[in-house]
């Protein structure tokens, strides 16, 4: 199911206009397949030598991130955020943080280096660099 997080993220119990509004944006409201999708913004920018990629991941630990890239030049950054235990006493009143598994794929363009990726993680925010390199010729004979 597929539905615009800004507009309808059912969670827990609503009033009755609220899922009216779900309703007519083309929503159908069945509990059991809503939640909230965990999708960490990020921010890119290149400059002459880099590409670089801003992740905001706060409270997260490098043990929950693992960023990869595969043959087919995608960066890939994943991870599981948790979120605090509630005792059986207590009431949430209120929920608007997402908890839970999140992936953010990126293809990358033939002029980056994959084997010289640098990560860090810093206040809740997971930097990653990477480098440009010149494109390679390859010179065809004609026959």
């Amino acid at each position: 199911m597929y539905y615009n997080q800004n507009i309808c993220t059912p969670r827990g119990t609503f009033p009755a206009s609220y899922l009216t509004r779900c309703r007519n944006l083309g929503y159908d409201y069945n509990p059991s397949e809503f939640k909230k999708i965990l999708k960490p913004r990020v921010d890119i920018w290149e400059d002459k030598e880099h590409i670089n990629f801003l992740f905001d991941l706060p409270g997260m630990t490098r043990e929950e991130i693992k960023v990869s890239v595969n043959n087919d030049r995608v960066l890939t950054v994943e991870g599981n955020k948790t979120g605090p235990e509630n005792s059986d006493s207590s009431k949430i009143l209120k929920k608007e943080r997402a908890f839970g598994d999140f992936t953010r794929s990126f293809e990358l363009p033939e002029n980056v280096d994959t084997e010289k990726i640098s990560a860090r993680l810093e206040n809740g925010v997971l930097t990653l660099q990477l480098i440009k390199v010149k494109p390679s010729e390859k010179a065809i004979n004609i026959s």
